[in-house]
């Protein structure tokens, strides 16, 4: 399996995790005499077989991301880059709108506010973040679709399910 697909495994695990909380809460509570549209010992279980699955998914895809390597850095060392320049970008993005913001004055009587920053220097500073941001993606994304996703405990791989540690693997793959 490609690391990129199980990317798109962990995010659909994700939804369904969400779609059984949400079918859950509507089973909890009652009126007297009614019977809940589904029973929540199962949707219970679900969730917790779910989330079993998907923490096997999230161990596999880290370990890929730590031992998969891109022009001598690691997959995380990237990822945290990335992440980091959506965040600077974000904030820089607020700043610029706060301070582009222009004060409305009625009368000239009124106090009057003048911004403390150079706009046209953030912009550009965040224009660079979100171009830094873009090639990153792109690297990673090419990464994403050309890595095998190592095998964690409890993850499928083209040679059947590795059990999770404890669990006797050849009932699975046998």
């Amino acid at each position: 399996m490609k690391l990129a697909e199980a990317l798109s495994i962990r995010s659909d695990m994700k939804q369904r995790i969400h779609e059984l909380e949400n079918r859950l809460h509507r089973c909890v509570i009652v009126q007297v005499g009614d019977n809940p549209p589904e029973d929540p010992d199962e949707l219970i279980s679900a969730i917790d077989r779910s989330y079993s699955e998907l923490q096997h998914l999230i161990e596999a895809i880290d370990l890929t991301n730590s031992q998969t390597f891109l022009e001598g850095r690691n997959l995380s060392s990237w990822l945290s880059q990335r992440n980091i320049c959506l965040e600077h970008r974000n904030i820089l993005l607020k700043i610029i709108e706060q301070a582009a913001t222009g004060q409305r004055r009625v009368s000239r009587n009124e106090v009057r506010f003048i911004s403390t920053i150079k706009v046209a220097r953030l912009q550009k500073q965040a224009d660079d973040m979100a171009k830094m941001f873009r090639e990153i993606d792109l690297k990673l994304q090419s990464a994403n679709w050309s890595v095998e996703l190592l095998p964690a405990a409890g993850v499928e791989t083209e040679k059947g399910v590795i059990s999770p540690p404890g669990e006797d693997a050849s009932e699975e793959n046998g």
